[in-house]
């Protein structure tokens, strides 16, 4: 069985390891002023009931390393479209200070970048890929500015829900 995790905090969250790398969590929700995730891979891999397989971040992220994330339907009979394996981020990602990380995510159900990603510093790529097994899944831009050094791809259909400059 995979067990979802939904931590709540006044303060900082951090992520100091790979989180589901052994075995997928059912789902991530992190409420938190600062999301410190500090490198490797978090894993998401819906079952049933409320582990959808989504990771929902509500806070500002902060890369303190290379970061991917995955987040899968798995086994969901009648899986809700978009929702269910989703990448949700409702605030800014950015990298450490004086630091240009990379952020690749991989979602079965929709990407959705609900803040600016990369303004201080920038990131150093940023690749956004959905797995076509949601048909109706996108890459949702609700922001103004994605910042990169490296270089950005997308990979999957992307809708634009406010005026975005991409910079590289």
């Amino acid at each position: 069985d995979d067990y979802g995790l939904t931590i709540n905090s006044a303060g900082n969250a951090t992520f100091d390891g790979a989180i589901g790398g052994t075995g997928s969590l059912g789902s991530l929700n992190v409420t938190a002023s600062n999301i410190y995730v500090n490198g490797g891979v978090i894993n998401t891999d819906g079952s049933a009931g409320d582990d959808n397989g989504s990771q929902i971040y509500n806070g500002t992220v902060i890369l303190g390393g290379n970061t991917s994330l995955t987040a899968s339907q798995g086994g969901i009979v009648g899986a809700t479209p978009g929702t269910d394996g989703a990448i949700i981020f409702n605030g800014t990602v950015e990298s450490s200070a004086g630091n240009n990380y990379g952020l690749s995510t991989l979602s079965d159900g929709n990407t959705e970048f609900n803040g600016q990603v990369g303004t201080t510093p920038s990131l150093s790529y940023l690749t956004v890929a959905l797995t076509g097994s949601d048909a109706s899944a996108t890459i949702d831009l609700d922001n103004s500015a994605i910042k990169t050094t490296a270089g950005q791809t997308y990979a999957g259909s992307v809708l634009l829900g406010a005026n975005s400059t991409l910079t590289n």
